[in-house]
């Protein structure tokens, strides 16, 4: 039963970079090939284990890659180096910040509990 899973989720990975769309419309050839060779190595590394519990560990694994790179339209994996909310190509000379005004807050007093 696994093994169809697992084939399952090969073909429509290669489905997806079949069909994949680069942010940048130059790099859509280099993604494309990147999802192929990358699904290719993973199953090539990972075809000889058993253990149904890894096995559909990895298939978790590999669904949520997906997920990510579908959303964020980027195929590569985010070093596990970076934290979380860590962003990537960010060019800091064209960033530009604005002090925002403080929004007042609520107190026990603006709500009139301490009725006179």
């Amino acid at each position: 039963m696994l093994r169809r899973e697992v084939l399952s989720l090969y073909r429509r990975i290669l489905k997806i970079a079949r069909n994949w769309k680069a942010v940048n419309p130059e790099n859509t050839p280099a993604e494309q090939l990147y999802i192929k060779n990358e699904v290719r190595a993973q199953i090539r590394e990972n075809k000889n284990h058993t253990e149904p519990e890894k096995i559909k560990k990895l298939l978790e694994e590999a669904e949520k890659r997906i997920g990510i790179a579908q959303h964020y339209g980027i195929p590569y994996p985010k070093p596990e180096y970076y934290s979380k909310g860590t962003t990537f190509d960010v060019n800091a000379q064209q960033m530009t910040f604005k002090i925002r005004q403080t929004k007042p807050t609520l107190t026990t007093q603006d709500h009139g509990t301490h009725r006179q």
